[in-house]
């Protein structure tokens, strides 16, 4: 699996995800790629709980999975 895996995947899926899981290897060929950035969130109501989170072309959460194999990702079941 690769980076244009992961594009066709999230493509056909029945819906958009709002945040994936992926391996550690393609972590990093995202990373390489330039596809992470980083965006900041909030904890509701406190201002200054600003908290740096990954994205995928800032549009989906990215959370690296030590538990999937490294090239592999899921996609959220139901919406």
């Amino acid at each position: 699996m690769s980076v244009s895996n992961l594009d066709q995947a999230i493509a056909s899926h029945p819906f958009f995800p709002k945040g994936i899981k992926v391996g550690s290897k393609l972590w990093k060929d995202l990373v390489v790629a330039g596809r992470i950035k980083w965006k900041r969130g909030y904890i509701e109501g406190v201002i200054d709980s600003g908290i740096d989170f990954p994205t995928l072309d800032e549009k989906i959460f990215v959370h690296v999975e030590p538990e999937l194999d490294d090239l592999s990702y899921e996609l959220p079941q139901n919406s």
